[in-house]
């Protein structure tokens, strides 16, 4: 299997490759790593970025993914 990472500033993600999909192929099949987050209060989805940012508001839960919309300086 190989596996490709990109992290980045806004966003990251996580791809890879099956070797046994690849024979025969000039390009195979490249698979994408959803990963489960919070994306609203109570609801979690899998998406195939995961923002590359925290949002913590004091007194809050913590909120991660697109529930964290801006953050503090």
């Amino acid at each position: 299997m190989k596996v490709g990472i990109d992290l980045g500033t806004t966003n990251s993600a996580l791809a890879w490759i099956d070797e046994r999909e690849a024979e025969d192929r000039d390009f195979p099949p490249v698979h994408v790593f959803e990963t489960p987050q919070l994306i609203a209060a109570g609801r979690i989805e899998a998406r195939r970025t995961l923002p590359s940012f925290l949002f913590l508001e004091e007194g809050q839960p913590v909120g991660v993914g697109t529930s964290a919309p801006c953050s503090r300086a």
